[in-house]
């Protein structure tokens, strides 16, 4: 057996009575001592009373001295399932995982320095080395345990966080709905009178503030549906030319009414074979910002994609173009470069890069000042099998 092995083995297969007999010696004044420190440096941690304290760490110093005096494996599985529910307990109890393993950190000390007293002999090497992956394996399975209770709990807060929020924004995009065709229809109707100009102006104010709410939630919603949705993305053949053009539709009148144009330019043969519904979450993200920011010009929409060459989507605007300074802190969440007074949340661009984590492809911008901003979403190499056609 190699030395390592040999350590790794030394609880379950190398009895040690002498160490186990010190450590029941010394039990009681190391709980008292462990306590002690606990409820010293732990003061908004400590939930136990001493009889909770005497029920939970002799039970488990008790099944250390079996598993360090056995010579099979069996009182090590004890040992773990105890500390388990140790864990558990501290879960429950709300300490956070920092402060259990300070307790373990306490104990390990403790029991160091009492056992140490407690031995008329030099203790050896192998026998400290013992006690060490006792303790060790105490604090790894009560970590485990505790860890398994948080993320359950992080699970079903965040389901119940996400279910509320659909609900929310559904409930309220309705409303909002009504709210807004009900402000173009008085709009329409005071259009013809000059003297009401200014009360239209506030109208039109209110309806662009509440498309913009309305906007904001639906880019909430599409991050809580990126974050649920399964790690493997769909390997569907996906016509980029008709999902280009269902994107620019969408955005087209509002493009319109700010005297833009949406250019789909992309070959009809054009295929890439990823996941459907998250290339067009990208594309919807991406010509959503370069509508919103841009005051003139053409929103481009482009592909390409090529045997033996990267394929790639590039969606090119006119506007003011984006400083250096903020391209790197654009695929954040919640942050925004500069805004020139449009509202939003600050989620398009972090949406557009996780979804592109997922279906395998990276994001990057190409913009200064003054030149507009183009956002190229790459593929490392074309996807297998799927015919591709070149942009003439």
């Amino acid at each position: 057996m190699h030395e390592a092995e040999e350590i790794v083995d030394l609880l379950a297969f190398q009895p040690m009575p002498a160490m186990a007999a010190a450590l029941r010696s010394s039990q009681e004044r190391a709980i008292a001592r462990w306590d002690a420190l606990v409820r010293q440096l732990l003061p908004d941690a400590d939930q136990l009373t001493s009889k909770e304290v005497r029920d939970s760490i002799p039970a488990i110093l008790e099944q250390m001295a079996r598993a360090l005096e056995a010579s099979d494996p069996a009182p090590t599985d004890r040992l773990s399932e105890l500390t388990k529910v140790h864990g558990t307990v501290r879960f429950h109890e709300s300490y956070n995982v920092k402060e259990l393993i300070i307790e373990y950190r306490l104990l390990r000390r403790i029991l160091v320095e009492e056992i140490d007293s407690c031995f008329a002999r030099a203790v050896t090497g192998r026998e400290w080395i013992a006690l060490d992956i006792a303790v060790d394996t105490a604090l790894q399975q009560a970590v485990e345990s505790f860890l398994e209770h948080q993320r359950a709990q992080l699970k079903r807060a965040t389901e119940a966080e996400g279910k509320f929020l659909a609900f929310l924004a559904h409930d309220m995009r309705g409303g909002l709905n009504s709210v807004m065709l009900a402000i173009e229809w008085v709009e329409s109707s005071l259009a013809a009178r000059p003297e009401l100009k200014e009360l239209c102006d506030e109208l039109a104010r209110a309806r662009g503030s509440a498309a913009e709410t309305v906007d904001s939630m639906e880019r909430l919603l599409q991050a809580e549906r990126l974050h649920q949705r399964a790690a493997t993305p769909r390997q569907d053949e996906v016509d980029v030319g008709a999902v280009a053009a269902k994107v620019a539709g969408q955005f087209k009148a509002l493009a319109t009414r700010k005297g833009l144009q949406i250019a789909v330019q992309v070959a009809p043969e054009t295929r890439l074979k990823t996941d459907e519904g998250l290339l067009t979450l990208i594309l919807q993200n991406l010509v959503s910002n370069a509508v919103k920011y841009s005051d003139q010009g053409t929103v481009t929409i482009e592909a390409e994609a090529g045997p033996g060459a990267p394929a790639a989507l590039r969606v090119a605007d006119q506007g003011p173009g984006i400083a250096p300074e903020f391209a790197t802190k654009l695929f954040t969440a919640f942050t925004r470069g500069a805004t020139r007074g449009v509202d939003g949340v600050g989620l398009g661009l972090f949406i557009v890069a996780q979804a592109a984590r997922t279906i395998g492809a990276e994001v990057r911008l190409d913009s200064k000042p003054g030149a507009g901003a183009t956002f190229v979403v790459s593929w490392p190499a074309p996807p297998a099998s799927v015919p591709v056609a070149t942009l003439s």
